[in-house]
């Protein structure tokens, strides 16, 4: 099952598809492009942010990998893969099909790591959110205060009822 759910996860949130995948929320809904809290700001993907976001996630990717069981992002993967990437997320983004955000200092000057917010594999879920940080941060209180309040934040805000969180436990 973890396979699968890798899987369905990894599709949502890393593959381009020439298919348009359904809503992952209604057209009512309306998904908030930033959320500032005390020590960092999640803000909407945004391919302008590649060299940031490339640096802190080549940084954290055996936690990426270990966490996913994959191997992306692979030890060559490119400035512009990434670049390909946060468009492709963008696009599903605008789509309402998963979404990204950035994970920011407050001051928006540096990523300190990304969470996504995608289709669940099992039909106990509505969603399924993964997070990470750069290295310097996956073992600090800040990697904990992120999940802690984006959990929160999906509870309050958001229109799921069932949420899994196993891939960051």
């Amino acid at each position: 099952m973890k396979k699968l759910l890798l899987l369905v996860f990894t599709i949502y949130t890393f593959c381009c598809s020439f298919v348009q995948a359904e809503a992952l929320v209604n057209n009512v809904f309306v998904v908030p492009v930033e959320k500032r809290f005390e020590n960092f700001t999640l803000v909407k993907v945004n391919p302008k942010y590649t060299v940031l976001d490339y640096k802190a996630l080549m940084s954290a990717r055996e936690f990426i990998q270990n966490s996913l069981g994959t191997t992306w992002p692979a030890d060559d993967f490119t400035l512009d893969e990434n670049t390909q990437t946060l468009e492709n997320d963008l696009i599903a983004f605008d789509n309402k099909e998963s979404f990204t955000f950035h994970v920011m200092n407050n001051n928006k000057t540096k990523v300190i790591g990304c969470i996504y917010i995608s289709g669940a594999a099992s039909d106990k879920f509505d969603a399924t959110v993964f997070s990470w940080v750069a290295k310097e941060h996956i073992a600090t209180p800040l990697f904990t205060e992120l999940k802690t309040s984006v959990k929160a934040w999906i509870k309050n805000e958001w229109p799921f009822a069932r949420v899994d969180y196993s891939f960051n436990k």
